[in-house]
């Protein structure tokens, strides 16, 4: 069947056909030219701040989403201040530690009436807050010895409506913002 179209091709998706001897083949001339200019694209493009800020943003936003956290994602309460509100806002960040609840009403009673901050929290980073002096959190297996509640996952600390927290800053892209009724 020399001469007939393979069925099973589509350039439109890869281009030229594999191993076709009729088309021109790169030369190392030619790849040297394009990673040259490719080369000089990407260090200019490192060169500008933004970049990083876009790379961190981008980050952050797949960490939130669960692309790369192990166990999924959670929807988690923080409360907090007008003011504090206005500082998130501005950075778009909650500075770490953060503590968080399962349930909006508790986190509105945190917050004693302030503005509640709704976010989707990695379970793989979640620990228990236990209102320990120095605002220390405990993983699952500490908080299951402290609490004397052998077994326990982070799913059943939550389902309790347990506090929870994690170690460091959360961005708050994507972040729900509730005002008190």
């Amino acid at each position: 069947m020399s001469g007939t179209r393979n069925a099973l091709f589509d350039p439109t998706v890869v281009g030229q056909a594999p191993q076709n001897q009729l088309a021109p083949q790169p030369t190392w001339a030619d790849a040297a030219s394009w990673h040259g200019q490719n080369l000089s694209d990407t260090w200019s493009a490192m060169q500008q701040p933004q970049t990083w800020v876009d790379a961190a943003r981008q980050y952050g936003n797949a960490m939130l989403m669960g692309s790369i956290a192990p166990g999924g994602n959670v929807t988690l309460f923080h409360g907090t201040s007008p003011e504090g509100l206005a500082r998130i806002k501005e950075t778009g960040l909650i500075n770490g530690p953060v503590f968080l609840s399962p349930k909006k009403g508790a986190a509105f009673d945190y917050a004693g009436g302030g503005p509640v901050v709704e976010v989707k929290v990695p379970k793989s980073e979640l620990k228990i807050d236990f209102d320990l002096p120095g605002g220390q959190l405990l993983d699952v297996k500490s908080a299951n010895g402290y609490s004397g509640k052998d077994g326990w996952t982070i799913e059943d600390y939550l389902d309790a409506g347990h506090s929870v927290g994690i170690e460091r800053h959360l961005p708050v892209e994507g972040a729900k913002f509730h005002e008190p009724d």
